[in-house]
């Protein structure tokens, strides 16, 4: 088998790794960046098919660009398609209210769902005699999966996007074989761990109830495991009166009911949804803002648009209530210009927020202890590590060497033979 590493790649973003067997080209995963360089290196020749890890847009978002005239076939989870259905359309949107360049379109997204097949936990697809692919459960989000692939005697296993830490939405991921001879895995936080999950929590609910004793708290989250994960924690904390889910996460927490074999407790879910209310429009989210002792979870959890940004406005000109930002903020983005300045762009201008501002660590990424455990525990031949900052990446290959593992951080457009 050769490899060749054509996104994601000593970067976080734009996700695509091609995979040559001899006979097939397949490839893993095709997403988009937040930066100038934002689409994956072109593959060497037409794919025979392609695997989509998750529905997160730096693994997804440039997939349905292949489908401009061809037929291949898409493999995924089941619950992929319509969390698809929510965030390609959505993600056409926001680019075309940038002015930018499209990477995909509404055609696109067409011909692609013609082409999509879907795969149950565990059960290897065969592409013909001696090639087959695996999915298996990656605990990060809803139908996040690791791949194997397997042909004529070697083995290539994909983590994706993976989690190894139980939550309140996923079971955590397990390796789902040993001795594999390439093995390519993440390396999002594989130089640091996260704070015990019970201690987040706990800080975060003692944050919510000082908010909403003379304001609101408002919880930006991404759309997609965020806001299902904290509505969850609300509630098993008891805080179950006055939440509302604001924006695309209402969609997403929809589909995630829809789908309760594939989170760790479906009754919990159900419960945290019964006890939340959806915003229906901007007279609600005017009376909202303006409102004391709410509880409002909206996208978009890095502050680039949606319901947000007017929350932030209106909570700012009255400062009342905190700002709880859930997740990791992306270099330029809104979230850590908040973060590191206290202000946002908005309608065009700056905007200067005295409210109170803080973070927590809902990581749904593997941590540093947790990745090197996996490594240990599936023994493989070579390890390529991806999907990291380039110094995180480097070192995490080179801890690795240290222990012994044939391990690499691959620069874009570097190929490997196993």
């Amino acid at each position: 088998m050769k490899i060749t590493f054509e996104g994601a790649s000593r970067q976080v973003g734009r996700s695509q790794f091609e995979l040559d067997t001899g006979e097939l080209s397949l490839l893993l995963d095709s997403g988009v960046a937040r930066s100038e360089e934002n689409l994956p290196q072109p593959p060497s020749r037409q794919p025979d098919a392609i695997i989509l890890s998750h529905a997160h847009l730096d693994h997804s978002g440039h997939l349905p660009a292949f489908y401009r005239g061809a037929k291949m076939p898409w493999l995924t989870t089941f619950p992929t398609p319509p969390i698809m259905g929510t965030l390609w359309p959505d993600s056409i949107k926001v680019v075309a209210s940038r002015k930018e360049q499209p990477v995909i379109t509404e055609k696109d997204l067409k011909a692609a769902a013609k082409h999509c097949v879907t795969l149950p936990l565990g059960e290897p697809y065969s592409f013909f005699e001696g090639t087959t692919a695996t999915l298996y459960d990656a605990g990060h989000i809803l139908g996040s999966a690791q791949t194997l692939i397997e042909s004529h005697g070697k083995k290539l296993l994909y983590t994706g996007d993976y989690n190894c830490e139980q939550t309140r939405s996923h079971h955590p991921a397990k390796p789902p074989t040993k001795g594999v001879d390439a093995l390519v895995i993440e390396s999002t936080y594989s130089n640091r761990d996260h704070a015990p999950r019970g201690e987040v929590e706990e800080t975060f609910i003692a944050s919510v109830k000082a908010a909403i004793e003379n304001g609101n708290a408002l919880v930006p989250c991404f759309a997609l495991g965020r806001t299902q994960e904290i509505l969850q924690v609300l509630e098993a904390h008891g805080i179950k009166s006055d939440v509302w889910v604001d924006g695309m996460g209402q969609n997403i927490t929809l589909t995630y009911q829809d789908f309760p074999s594939y989170v760790s407790d479906a009754k919990a879910l159900s419960r945290a949804v019964a006890s939340a209310q959806f915003v229906e429009n901007h007279v609600q989210r005017k009376k909202l803002a303006e409102g004391r002792g709410n509880v409002i979870l909206t996208t978009a959890g890095m502050l680039e648009g949606g319901p947000v940004l007017s929350y932030i406005e209106r909570m700012n000109a009255s400062q009342r209530g905190s700002i709880l930002l859930t997740g990791y903020q992306v270099e330029k983005t809104n979230g850590r210009r908040l973060v590191e300045e206290k202000m946002i762009k908005y309608n065009g201008k700056t905007l200067s927020v005295g409210l109170p501002i803080e973070q927590y660590d809902f990581s749904a990424h593997t941590g540093k202890t947790k990745s090197f455990d996996y490594v240990r525990k599936i023994a493989p031949e070579k390890v390529f590590c991806v999907h990291g900052d380039p110094a995180v990446c480097e070192e995490f290959a080179e801890n690795l060497r240290l222990e012994g593992f044939d391990a690499h951080a691959p620069k874009i457009g570097e190929q490997f033979e196993f």
